[in-house]
């Protein structure tokens, strides 16, 4: 695609890794899809520009979540049938996820609970002990005289005054603390909380992109090795059928051959038939003739034989003398007997080459033989 050759492109022009495997392939005649790409480099090529369009979010989970449902490759190049099952399985792992979150703050629901019913308890509690000295002290404002209500309303109006701005002021002081303590908690809440689903948020769409890597990476793999165990059968498929051609060819001439071979045999051997009659007497006249010049040949042969491995056994004799007088060297010997050695393999070569003459001189009188016939 695209996307891929423009990030194999800026990762080729910048790694010297990938410079070099270019250049192999250059050298060799091979396309860039035969390039084996390392780990290393497809990692390059993710986090190049134009691959990151492919890894924005497709479609979130919904308005109030914007966490990944689907990524922009899947929607545009997996099989629908696929994407349905990518997104039932990320919703169970979400379901999941949300259910081993409800069960760890168990915990905390408790104490969260706890606190609200003591909260609850303590004004009731305060609220009770109001009511109780409200009524201690209507009880007595109405059995005292109005005299002692006078004076007592002049000094309880001091001390009220007083004791008001005090407990206002306590008031004030322990509300403005404690909504700098709920403030500063809640910030430190809310920073931690958001942090960790950043970190969370990031940890996992690495995760992500690791997994789609390698899933990606293992389909190109197989695809390719598919590819090429198809072109291996395709190719055995053609070679097995010129081989039968060429087999039934290879049949069909040996066939016409064998059949002209014979029927030039049988018009050969008819007129050899015809020939036979007037040829019998002069061929076995000639061969006598042939059999007595080979046994002079072969005795002759064998004369001359003798003779020359007695005149070689001689002279041989006389070097050994000689060298025993003159005293030669180890080296001398064994030059002469390394002379002696090739001899004797040159006559045996002889014997040889004569018994394998006379045997093709048999064969050959065996055919003439057996061709009359």
């Amino acid at each position: 695609t695209e996307p891929c050759d423009a990030a194999w492109t800026s990762v080729a022009s910048r790694d010297a890794q990938a410079k070099a495997m270019v250049a192999k392939a250059n050298r060799d005649n091979k396309s860039l899809d035969d390039i084996k790409i390392p780990f290393r480099l497809f990692q390059l090529m993710l986090n190049q520009p134009s691959m990151a369009p492919l890894f924005e979010i497709g479609r979130p989970w919904g308005k109030k979540d914007p966490g990944v449902w689907t990524y922009v490759i899947e929607e545009r190049y997996y099989h629908p049938t696929l994407l349905q099952y990518i997104m039932s399985e990320r919703r169970a792992a979400k379901v999941e996820k949300l259910a081993d979150v409800f069960l760890e703050q168990k915990g905390f629901r408790r104490k969260r609970d706890g606190v609200k019913m003591w909260r609850g308890y303590m004004w009731r509690r305060k609220r009770a002990r109001f009511l109780m000295t409200e009524n201690i002290v209507r009880y007595v404002i109405e059995n005292t005289s109005s005299a002692w209500m006078v004076y007592r309303k002049w000094c309880m109006r001091e001390i009220a005054v007083r004791e008001i701005q005090r407990m206002i002021r306590g008031h004030i002081g322990r509300m403005e603390a404690m909504f700098l303590k709920i403030l500063f908690r809640s910030a430190v809440l809310l920073q931690k909380t958001y942090r960790g689903k950043l970190s969370r948020r990031r940890y996992l769409a690495l995760k992500r992109k690791r997994n789609w890597a390698a899933a990606e990476m293992q389909r190109h793999v197989r695809g390719i090795l598919s590819k090429r165990l198809a072109m291996n059968r395709l190719d055995g498929f053609l070679d097995a059928e010129r081989r039968k051609l060429a087999k039934e060819k290879f049949d069909w001439e040996n066939a016409e051959l064998i059949k002209a071979a014979r029927s030039i045999q049988g018009q050969w051997r008819k007129l050899m038939a015809r020939r036979k009659v007037h040829l019998l007497k002069d061929k076995k006249e000639r061969e006598k003739m042939i059999a007595e010049e080979m046994d002079d040949l072969v005795k002759e042969h064998n004369r001359d034989r003798k003779v020359y491995q007695t005149q070689i056994e001689e002279w041989y004799e006389r070097k050994r003398i000689d060298w025993e007088s003159t005293n030669v060297t180890e080296n001398q010997t064994a030059a002469e007997k390394s002379k002696i050695r090739a001899y004797r393999r040159k006559l045996k070569h002889e014997e040889g080459e004569e018994e394998v003459r006379q045997e093709q001189v048999k064969l050959d009188q065996m055919e003439e033989q057996r061709v009359e016939q």
